[in-house]
């Protein structure tokens, strides 16, 4: 029965209570010597052992001695206050939880840990750097005693993403694939105005968009980086038509974007001189057509050449009218002059072949003359 009553008084004392100090941080509660000794594993030095019950009064406090054939027991009916302090282990950024945070007693040691890298969204990214307040060191882990209440935060260096790149892509490839601190400032390398990639066809740049938002056009750019950046250098693929012809003014030739129209064209017909003109007949090389203003697809590089054809009909007219205006003339001037003469007896006008006159009768042989009528 007596033992009964010591196990109970023994449970009664090791009920722990916890009673503020009126610091948010620090709090104690009760505990007996008797679970002190056995529990917290803290030597405490008990007089002497005796062979039969003995009461033992040191420092008001009674102790309680039982022997058993194995084991001796010491029981104290003292209760003595054991303090707790509050360690605050915390982080610079709400987004990064940190563990360790808690209640611990007086003296014991309490372990700190914080993540060495997070990333909570994608492109952005916290790394740790160090602790501090009461609790200083790099590591991401550490242990504390606790002597005191305690605030330590973890600090965290913020990093952004910035992915630069051209598109096309074989334009000029992936420009950047960094990490950047947080408020850092990046020149983009400078994109170029023109690529040439194949005959005839180039990628031509348009402008810079950032998180796909059109930005400028000029050929560099610069960002801040205060989120993560998707940096995009966007070129037009552009396609070279090529106008031939050697005469007729020919236009249409250069650079068009993928999956315009070209319209290419020549004057007809071109004069080449007193009664003679070029006319075109007809396109060769990459565009068929027999007008001389035709429109194509630029969905590759495309030359035309302007086929002409020389006209001389006007010319042709034009000596037609000039022989018969001589064979004419010469026909006039024989029948009026060379090959009419005159009768010298009667004046009578006579033709070549005439040796005699029809009117008098009289033979002539005389040359007309000028002046004859």
């Amino acid at each position: 029965m007596y033992l009964f009553l010591l196990f109970t008084a023994t449970i009664t004392f090791s009920i722990i209570t916890a009673i503020d100090t009126g610091q948010a941080e620090t709090k104690y509660y009760y505990i007996s010597d008797t679970e002190r000794y056995y529990y917290k594993s803290i030597a405490y030095n008990y007089p002497y052992v005796s062979w039969h019950p003995y009461l033992y009064w040191i420092n008001s406090t009674h102790y309680e001695y039982y022997y058993h054939p194995y084991t001796a027991i010491g029981h104290s009916y003292r209760r003595i206050r054991v303090y707790q302090f509050y360690l605050d282990a915390k982080s610079s950024t709400p987004r990064v939880p940190v563990e360790g945070s808690g209640w611990y007693d007086e003296g014991s040691s309490a372990y700190i840990y914080a993540s060495e890298s997070v990333e909570p969204d994608i492109g952005t990214k916290y790394l740790f750097d160090h602790w501090s307040g009461d609790y200083s060191g790099s590591s991401p882990s550490a242990t504390l005693t606790m002597d005191r209440p305690k605030v330590t935060t973890a600090e965290y260096n913020v990093k952004y993403h910035l992915l630069a790149k051209s598109t096309p892509t074989e334009a000029m490839g992936y420009i950047e694939d960094n990490w950047y601190d947080e408020g850092a400032t990046r020149i983009i390398q400078e994109a170029p105005e023109h690529i040439n990639f194949d005959e005839g066809a180039r990628y031509s740049f348009d402008s810079w968009y950032v998180n796909g938002k059109k930005l400028t056009d000029s050929l560099s750019i610069t960002v801040t980086m205060n989120e993560p950046h998707d940096v995009e250098a966007k070129f037009i693929t552009q396609y070279y038509m090529d106008v031939r012809s050697a005469y007729g003014d020919p236009q249409g030739s250069g650079w068009y974007n993928e999956g315009e129209y070209a319209t290419i064209s020549v004057d007809s017909p071109v004069n080449a001189g007193i009664g003679r003109k070029f006319v075109f007949q007809r396109w060769s090389g990459d565009i068929v057509s027999t007008s001389n203003e035709e429109s194509t697809l630029m969905n590759r590089y495309k030359s035309a050449d302007a086929v002409w054809r020389l006209d001389s009909t006007v010319l042709y007219i034009i000596l037609c009218i000039i022989i018969a205006a001589v064979v004419l003339g010469s026909i006039l001037y024989q029948t009026q002059y060379r090959y009419r003469q005159s009768c010298p007896k009667c004046g009578y006008r006579l033709g070549k072949d005439f040796k005699l006159c029809p009117e008098c009768g009289r033979r002539t042989t005389s040359k007309p003359s000028k002046n004859s009528k």
